[in-house]
């Protein structure tokens, strides 16, 4: 396997010690970015459904993030969740 950077994807590390400085050439490595949380009420309002709806969702496999009492929705969860349940051909 070979791997290919740029000279912009490379970042040089330097270590500093007591015995001298050390440098190591990285890859720049863009972190994958959080997905953006939604109270119930914000899922309720962004998808225009309501709280037997958001119930019925859970019941049947969304999942949530329980912090406490505090339950939060992902919103990457929520359309992943919404295209498995599309039904029928697309033209």
């Amino acid at each position: 396997m070979e791997l290919v950077l740029n000279i912009d994807d490379i970042h040089k590390l330097v270590i500093k010690s007591k015995y001298g400085d050390f440098y190591q050439l990285v890859p720049l490595v863009e972190p994958e970015p959080f997905g953006e949380y939604l109270t119930a009420s914000a899922v309720m309002d962004e998808y225009t459904i309501g709280y037997t709806t958001l119930k019925r969702w859970v019941e049947e496999g969304l999942v949530f993030i329980r912090d406490g009492k505090s339950v939060k929705y992902d919103k990457r969860d929520i359309d992943q969740f919404m295209e498995e349940k599309k039904v029928g051909k697309r033209k």
